[in-house]
């Protein structure tokens, strides 16, 4: 549980710091958190918080 508090801390900094570089002319590209995380571990995320076996 505290892996997952770490990662969503420094994903909020990355937003932060993406989002600072956006303008009314430039639009900054900010990764989702899907894509930060491997197929397979999403895939066992899902099934435990679904309590899908």
């Amino acid at each position: 549980m505290q892996d997952r508090r770490d990662f969503m801390r420094k994903y909020e900094g990355y937003l932060v710091k993406v989002n600072a570089l956006q303008t009314e002319w430039t639009a900054a590209l900010a990764m989702h958190v899907s894509e930060c995380i491997e197929t397979d571990t999403r895939r066992m995320i899902a099934r435990w918080e679904f309590s899908v076996v």
